[in-house]
């Protein structure tokens, strides 16, 4: 399973070197990283090309948040997969990917969400989004889900998500 992670960022800030060091200690090669940077002030991009990822710079009018990771999927060959990560979604384990990537196993399934867990200085009101969003426990549902959980069903964050890139690219 050839995987690339895209990230888009501006001005990552003080936990971007956490950030970049939690992903690498994934033991993802860093010529697999493609980062997306919309005209950072900060050291973000420097400290990315440190560690040895592809960076492209668009402008910050440029920016959307769907079209933005599409252009970074489009520009992609030879991967069979596609993890997105926001710039301040630290990974909490060496094994992150692994598990995210796990349920890929399975022919039917297209895409994966990670769970997201609160900063430790979360605010109450941040905390319980990710405690309410993000179970605890795995499930899978399709659309014969829809009727028991409505939009919910479709629920997927970008900020820790996992695409195969061959129904990614064929829904567009």
């Amino acid at each position: 399973m050839k995987t690339a992670v895209i990230v888009p960022t501006l001005n990552a800030g003080l936990v971007w070197k956490d950030w970049i060091d939690a992903l690498l200690s994934t033991g993802i090669s860093a010529k697999d990283v493609y980062l997306i940077d919309s005209g950072s002030s900060d050291d973000t991009v420097l400290q990315a090309e440190s560690a040895g990822f592809n960076v492209k710079t668009i402008t910050l009018g440029t920016f959307n948040h769907g079209g933005t990771r599409q252009m970074g999927v489009d520009n992609l060959e030879g991967y069979d997969f596609v993890i997105f990560l926001t710039q301040d979604a630290v990974l909490s384990h060496m094994d992150s990917f692994v598990k995210l990537l796990s349920p890929f196993k399975d022919e039917k399934v297209a895409a994966v969400c990670g769970r997201q867990l609160p900063r430790k200085s979360a605010a109450l009101i941040e905390a319980h989004a990710r405690l309410y969003n993000y179970s605890s426990k795995s499930f899978v549902r399709s659309i014969n889900d829809v009727a028991n959980f409505g939009l919910k069903t479709a629920f997927i964050s970008n900020s820790f998500a996992a695409y195969s890139i061959s129904v990614l690219q064929e829904v567009g």
